[in-house]
């Protein structure tokens, strides 16, 4: 990473995010088709738990719902699996019963569940499929960044909407602006990355003072600004 980060230094702003946008892409091709299966109750059922299934979907993974509830009970975890864009025929309940056989049947070859006595049934019957305990502070995400840098975002959106992009901006900078203007929470590891960039860019405030100056400060607020340099560091400190 050290060595990307090095030529990144090297990179113009729009370039070095087409780079990092092929790095993600290769990241996608290594997911791609691998069968992954997740419980609902107190792990997709919250929050962080659909931000674990987007990231897994987003990786090209080909994700499962496996439950114990009875299929009469289902409707929620239907609901959910269509805000995440999951097909139905990819909710399985098992009625009660350990989930292991239906992993089994599936072909999964990584299971999520916050249950311990269900992942150690799979443990002793699947040996060869891997198991992860979800637990919330384990993949935690924020959402207290400052009032500012959902502005900074704002503002960002509302200049677009008038002028365009321009030959500014990659998908992954219009995902960031969009979400931190609605305040959506952020994960640990988009915090780090995105104290990487702003860190990095900060120089391009130098030659670009406003949106019609370049790309420069355009992106640079895409990402949240000044106010989200600092709240970044401060995150990625309390990480350590």
């Amino acid at each position: 990473m050290k060595k990307q980060y090095n030529i990144a230094k090297q990179l113009s702003q729009q370039k070095f995010e087409e780079q990092f946008e092929t790095f993600e892409n290769i990241g996608k091709l290594q997911f791609a088709g691998e069968k992954v299966s997740i419980d609902y109750d107190d792990t997709l059922s919250t929050e962080r738990g659909k931000q674990v299934a987007r990231n897994l979907l987003n990786k090209g993974v080909d994700l499962h719902i496996v439950t114990r509830r009875q299929e009469t009970a289902g409707d929620a975890v239907y609901k959910t699996a269509e805000e995440l864009g999951i097909p139905r025929n990819k909710v399985h309940f098992t009625n009660g019963k350990y989930k292991w056989e239906t992993i089994k049947r599936l072909g999964i070859s990584k299971h999520y569940d916050n249950n311990p006595k269900e992942l150690e049934q799979i443990r002793k019957n699947l040996p060869n499929v891997k198991v992860v305990q979800f637990a919330l502070d384990e993949f935690k995400s924020h959402s207290d960044y400052p009032d500012s840098v959902k502005n900074n975002a704002k503002a960002v959106l509302k200049y677009v909407e008038e002028n365009g992009w321009g030959s500014c901006g990659t998908p992954v900078g219009k995902m960031r602006v969009n979400q931190l203007a609605k305040g959506e929470p952020i994960s640990e590891e988009t915090i780090k990355r995105m104290y990487s960039y702003l860190s990095r860019h900060k120089v391009d405030l130098d030659s670009s003072k406003g949106y019609g100056d370049g790309c420069g400060k355009l992106m640079y607020d895409s990402w949240g600004g000044l106010s989200a340099l600092s709240w970044a560091e401060s995150k990625v400190n309390s990480f350590k």
